[in-house]
C-alpha cells in the first residue's frame, strides 16, 4: 500500500464530515469525549504499530456547495486526526476506484453476503420522546475491541415505546471479524457505560446471519469515520 506525506494529505483532501478543515477537525474531537477516546486509542496503535493496520481511503466525490468534484478522505478521518496530533510524517493510504454500482447485481436474491448485527434492547431513555437512541448510535460509531480489531457502524435503526419508555436499537457493522460475539457485547457495554448510560436490565445481543439487503430501506445510514 502507498503512503503520502501527512502534510499533504491535509492539503489535498478534505474530510467528508461538515468540518473541513483539518486543524478544526482536530478540535471538534478533542473536545468530544466519545470521539477524543477514539482519538487516545489510534495515538496508542500508532506508538506501538509505528503505523495504523488498515489504511485511509482518499478518493472524489462532489462537493455539495460547488457541485464540483473534490478530494475527500472517504474513510480514515479519526487516524488523519492521529497522524496530525502524533506529528507522523507519512499517511498509509488507499485510493478508492469508484467502480460503478450495480443495483441488480448488488441485491439479487441469490446474492447472500455475511451481517454483523448488535440488538440492545430495554435501554430507559433518559430524553424526550427518545431521542437518545441518536447519542447512543454516535457512542458507538467507532467501536475498539482489542490491539487488532475495530468496529463502524455502517447502518442503524431504532424504536422508542412512549408507554414503557424504553429504547430498542440495531446497529450493522462494516465488517465481519473472528470475534466471538460475547467479546463484541462486553466491549458495546463497556464503552457505554464509561460514557454515562445505565445498562441496568439492558440486553446486548450479537449474531451473524446472511442477507440480501432486500429490505435494506428499514435502515438509516451512518457516515463513516
Amino acid at each position: 500500500m502507498p503512503t503520502i506525506p501527512v502534510e499533504e494529505l491535509c492539503k489535498n483532501y478534505q474530510s467528508v464530515h461538515d468540518v473541513t478543515d483539518w486543524d478544526e477537525m482536530v478540535a471538534m474531537f478533542l473536545a468530544d469525549p466519545v470521539e477524543a477516546e477514539t482519538i487516545d486509542f489510534l495515538l496508542e496503535e500508532l506508538k506501538v504499530n509505528k503505523q495504523f493496520r488498515e489504511p485511509i481511503l482518499l478518493g472524489k466525490d462532489e462537493d455539495e456547495e460547488t457541485g464540483l468534484e473534490a478530494s475527500y478522505v472517504l474513510d480514515g478521518t479519526h487516524r488523519v486526526v492521529a497522524y496530525i496530533l502524533a506529528n507522523h510524517s507519512e499517511a498509509y493510504v488507499e485510493y478508492d476506484e469508484d467502480e460503478e454500482f450495480d443495483e441488480d447485481i448488488a441485491f439479487a436474491d441469490d446474492d447472500l453476503e455475511p451481517v454483523l448485527e448488535t440488538e440492545i434492547h430495554n435501554y430507559n431513555s433518559t430524553q424526550k420522546d427518545g431521542e437518545d437512541v441518536m447519542d447512543i448510535w454516535d457512542t458507538l460509531r467507532s467501536l475498539r475491541l482489542n490491539n487488532e480489531h475495530w468496529l463502524t457502524t455502517s447502518v442503524s435503526s431504532g424504536t422508542y415505546d412512549i408507554e414503557t419508555n424504553k429504547i430498542s436499537t440495531t446497529v450493522m457493522w462494516d465488517t465481519v471479524i473472528p470475534v466471538e460475539a460475547e467479546t463484541i457485547n462486553q466491549a458495546i457495554s463497556e464503552k457505554l457505560t464509561r460514557h454515562g448510560y445505565d445498562l441496568t436490565g439492558v440486553t446486548i445481543e450479537t449474531s451473524l446471519y446472511l442477507d440480501d439487503f432486500s429490505d435494506e430501506d428499514d435502515y438509516e445510514d451512518d457516515d463513516e469515520d
